[in-house]
């Protein structure tokens, strides 16, 4: 479990790494941390019977605008996403029914300084499973919900098997994803 929270505390707070320092290191943080449209990163940790998801990218990726919403508009684009990501999250992510795994909890976060006029949003998932997940596959259903995500780049840890990383490109044929615990 230990190194499930510390690869994930990395992936959801990697910009307070650079967070001190000089008006140089802020600036190597911002090119570090591309802001590309369309572009996703989802890392997958298995640890046991949890598995963890987190997945981050531009807001206009997810909602299609940058900013927290302001319009009637956006509100609505908004609910409709986080309640789609909080409330059907096993639609998205398809296990086997064998591992029995069911969502504890999902959520997402606003990430970006109060004056970036661009945000990224962080989505989370927690899901555990009786028995413990073993080498296996998930699907992950790309439309309706990431519709607007062209590529993801995908990293796994799987408990037996060393990390791997993918990188899948969203082509308007592809509707899922098959993932390798």
């Amino acid at each position: 479990m230990k190194i499930a929270v510390i690869i994930i505390g990395l992936f959801i707070s990697s910009s307070q790494i650079f967070a001190s320092g000089s008006q140089h290191d802020e600036h190597q943080h911002e090119n570090l941390d591309a802001h590309v449209h369309g572009h996703a990163k989802l890392l997958i940790v298995v640890e046991k019977n949890i598995v963890d998801i987190l997945m981050e990218a531009s807001a206009d990726t997810f909602i299609g605008f940058e900013h927290r919403p302001k319009t009637k508009k956006e509100i609505a684009a908004y609910k409709k996403f986080y309640t789609a990501w909080t409330k059907e999250n096993n639609k998205i992510f398809i296990f086997p029914k064998k591992f029995g795994c069911r969502v504890k909890g999902a959520n997402s976060s606003w990430k970006g300084k109060k004056s970036d006029k661009h945000k990224n949003l962080a989505l989370a998932a927690k899901y555990m499973c009786q028995p413990p997940i073993q080498k296996t596959e998930i699907k992950m259903v790309l439309e309706p919900y990431f519709d607007r995500v062209k590529e993801i780049e995908i990293d796994v840890l799987p408990l037996e098997d060393m990390p791997y990383t993918k990188e899948a490109k969203n082509n308007k044929k592809t509707k899922e994803i098959t993932l390798k615990l």
